[in-house]
């Protein structure tokens, strides 16, 4: 390999090293807490960037009234981390729909 090769191949690797994560979330489910008045939010975490903090952001829709319900947690994430995170969302009773986003950097 020329000099050049590695001196990009090692570039390469500093740049993705240094762009902190890329996470997305999967598998996400809600169902009502053991807590009164909340909602539990279940989901998995895949890293496949760098070390960071990330924004969760959990929705929660109302299937009948269309209400929908906010909650904000930042999570650190290690490169390659698969984590299961959850969260108690206060929310009235209801049917709910959940959608999980991820952010990065946070807000």
């Amino acid at each position: 390999m020329g000099s050049r090769t590695l001196m990009a191949a090692a570039l390469t690797a500093l740049i993705a090293a240094c762009s902190g994560p890329r996470a997305r979330a999967s598998d996400a489910h809600v169902r009502p807490s053991a807590r009164p008045g909340f909602y539990r939010v279940e989901a998995r975490l895949a890293n496949s960037g760098g070390k960071g903090q990330v924004q969760l952001t959990v929705r929660l829709r109302n299937r009948e009234t269309g209400r929908i319900v906010t909650q904000d947690q930042a999570v650190e994430l290690e490169p390659r981390d698969q984590i299961d995170v959850a969260l108690e969302v206060p929310a009235p009773p209801g049917h709910y729909e959940v959608d999980v986003a991820v952010e990065y950097p946070p807000r």
